[in-house]
């Protein structure tokens, strides 16, 4: 368990739906004692996020996986990150600027998030899963599996798991998480 100190507020950091109100589908999930939600942004949403000023990646209360479609993101002043595609995880990026950025959706876009906020002050240990389609996965046993996008093995997105150690062949390209542990 990450349990981080100084994240910031809700006054500090917030995200709100700008177009197409009521059009993001967010589904809760609860696995190994976290919650995780699925997020499902149609073509022409806006995703925008407000810092009041620069976030470490350390202190950030999100941990987001992005597993279909794709959105463009910019800054308030012009600048362009790279597009939100099918593998970027938030944990792989660098800091978050100070200031609004707008991420609008082109492909609908599909992305799982751990919150700080819903999971009462703590963040999972965990890394991610990229296995493409046809390879094979080969979990140690008692590896913590949530898979979120593709199959593995016979586990479809949205199937949390405990391995056994098996071998496991991913069908479509499958994205997911390894928790580091269950929340108890």
């Amino acid at each position: 368990m990450t349990a981080l100190t100084d994240v910031p507020t809700r006054q500090q950091w917030r995200a709100h739906e700008e177009a197409r109100q009521g059009q993001i589908v967010v589904q809760a999930m609860t696995a190994f004692g976290w919650k995780v939600h699925r997020h499902v942004m149609p073509v022409g949403s806006k995703l925008v996020t407000q810092a009041a000023a620069p976030i470490p990646r350390s202190k950030s209360s999100n941990l987001t996986l992005f597993v279909r479609g794709r959105a463009t993101l910019t800054h308030e002043d012009g600048t362009v990150y790279p597009d939100r595609v099918p593998g970027m995880f938030s944990g792989d990026r660098p800091d978050t600027p100070a200031g609004r950025l707008t991420h609008f959706v082109v492909e609908e876009l599909e992305f799982w998030c751990f919150n700080w906020h819903a999971n009462r002050g703590a963040l999972p240990e965990l890394s991610v899963l990229r296995v493409d389609d046809g390879g094979t996965f080969s979990p140690l046993p008692g590896q913590r599996v949530i898979t979120c996008a593709g199959v593995l093995g016979s586990r479809p997105a949205g199937t949390a798991f405990v391995s056994d150690g098996a071998a496991l062949v991913a069908s479509g390209q499958v994205y997911g998480f390894l928790i580091g542990g269950a929340r108890v």
